[in-house]
């Protein structure tokens, strides 16, 4: 899920509005029964002014996907913005080589 322009209190809501709607909703199992499951949630922010690859973002989010797991599933794990970190592949396209940069 992408939440664009989405300040990071509203991500967070989101995120557990989602994982409390999944936890209290039981799947039916046929023929007769139910299960009831639980999810756990990864989130990235990125500041409006630094440019990123839909897969980085997805790396990021998913490092706070499996931090959910590793301190006990059902549960959000957002990374903490603003985000002080910038990988060297956003610098590179933040500062990288301009197509008009031969123009003069």
């Amino acid at each position: 899920m992408i939440l664009p322009n989405c300040p990071p209190s509203f991500g967070e809501a989101v995120a557990e509005r989602i994982r409390t709607r999944v936890e209290v909703k039981p799947v039916p199992l046929l023929p007769s029964g139910e299960v009831r499951i639980t999810v756990s949630i990864g989130g990235a922010f990125a500041p409006q002014w630094v440019r990123s690859s839909p897969q980085l973002w997805v790396d990021r989010a998913d490092q706070q996907l499996y931090r959910a797991k590793s301190e006990g599933r059902n549960r959000t794990c957002l990374e903490r913005p603003p985000l002080s970190y910038v990988s060297p592949e956003e610098k590179g396209l933040l500062f990288g080589t301009s197509q008009f940069q031969d123009l003069e």
